[in-house]
């Protein structure tokens, strides 16, 4: 219980410092580039539909064990964060989104993939979904349902009705799953917007078609990240394909997503990245962004409850106590609690810049210089 009062302790401390209820700040057009992508990551994509165009995104996070413990080959095993509970609400006709998921339906009598309510750019588009199953009533006859006004007149019809819960999902299911094209998906990509496709993410990098299978890559980022229980320091690979700050958003050619700042900032995590530092030989080259919580495994093997994707983005610039030259001292810093020192300390000023949809795709130990 120590341990996990210490968690919320160092959160809410963080909460503070930064001021994440107040407004987000856009970074000025000539601000640096925080962060910056240093490898990659590929996805294969799924097939939905968003008023009768196919929508093609891939997920990665989930609320629910059920959705966690299915691995569909070839697709990847969605990551299990509890914390994203708290986002979407109750389910009313006609369903309203809340507290920064979107509704997603996934249609139980029929033999297609799901309907999205919203997409890139929208007002209410996070890339977080609260699923709505669509149940056909006894003597209706399912069928494909390609709008949320189709799905909607079902309802109205008396065909069919909704529900939060259906199966073994006996809560409402929370995904993380963001789109990535609208449309037609061909290699090339097709120039858009145009009629046949309104939307393609800018942080496509290729696209990759075969018998039966397309897949995407897009830029990852690593970032440190300090262990719950072990306490050793990861080097972890995430990416961030929404941002909430549309100038963010077109600076890492990110799908702009608004909607994420309705998700409760108790239940967001941060993502500290240094903007500013040393210079010349005394720059630090390995400073790379710090996240608070990373999954202990994926699946039904991450065991952290306090992981989230959704997180405040956070730059770290230098304070009046920044260490100068002749007394400079190359340090990292490699976990959270690090990042509240050196803040205590005036070392760095922390600015609260967007929130971010930043899935944490895979870690791996790493050996930290120090920390301030």
């Amino acid at each position: 219980m120590k341990r996990y009062s210490s968690v919320l302790a160092t959160l809410v401390l963080l909460l503070i410092m930064v001021g994440v209820a107040s407004a987000q700040i856009m970074p000025p057009p000539t601000a640096p580039i925080c962060p910056k992508p240093d490898t990659t990551a590929s996805f294969y994509l799924q097939q939905g539909v968003y008023n009768k165009l196919p929508v093609w995104y891939f997920c990665t996070d989930t609320t629910d064990i059920n959705f966690a413990s299915t691995i569909q080959q070839p697709y990847r095993q969605l990551t299990l964060a509890p914390r994203l509970i708290s986002a979407g609400g109750p389910l009313t006709l006609p369903p309203v989104a809340t507290d920064g998921a979107a509704f997603l339906y996934i249609n139980t009598g029929y033999q297609q993939g799901p309907i999205f309510s919203t997409i890139p750019g929208m007002a209410t588009y996070s890339g977080i979904w609260e699923v709505a199953f669509v149940i056909w009533n006894p003597g209706s006859y399912p069928k494909a349902l390609c709008s949320e006004a189709d799905v909607l007149a079902a309802v109205a019809a008396g065909k069919a009705h909704l529900s939060l819960t259906y199966g073994t999902s006996f809560k409402k299911v929370i995904l993380d799953c963001p789109i990535m094209v609208v449309g037609q998906l061909s290699n090339p990509l097709p120039t858009y917007p145009n009629p046949n496709t309104p939307y393609v993410s800018p942080q496509i990098l290729n696209i990759y078609t075969g018998p039966g299978y397309r897949t995407v890559m897009i830029p990852a980022y690593s970032v440190y990240c300090q262990e719950l229980i072990a306490k050793y320091i990861d080097r972890c690979r995430v990416i961030i394909p929404d941002v909430s700050n549309p100038i963010l958003a077109t600076k890492l050619r990110a799908n702009y997503a608004p909607f994420l700042t309705a998700i409760d900032p108790p239940n967001r995590q941060f993502f500290s990245c240094v903007t500013g530092g040393p210079t010349g030989n005394l720059k630090a080259p390995s400073q790379l962004p710090v996240i608070c919580q990373c999954p202990t495994g994926f699946g039904t093997n991450q065991l952290n409850l306090y992981y989230t994707p959704v997180m405040n983005l956070i730059y770290l610039n230098p304070g009046p106590n920044f260490p100068s030259f002749p007394n400079m001292q190359l340090c990292l810093v490699t976990s959270c609690n690090a990042v509240q020192t050196a803040i205590t300390k005036g070392i760095y000023t922390a600015t609260d810049i967007a929130v971010i949809n930043a899935p944490v795709l895979d870690c791996q130990r790493a050996f930290p210089v120090c920390d301030p």
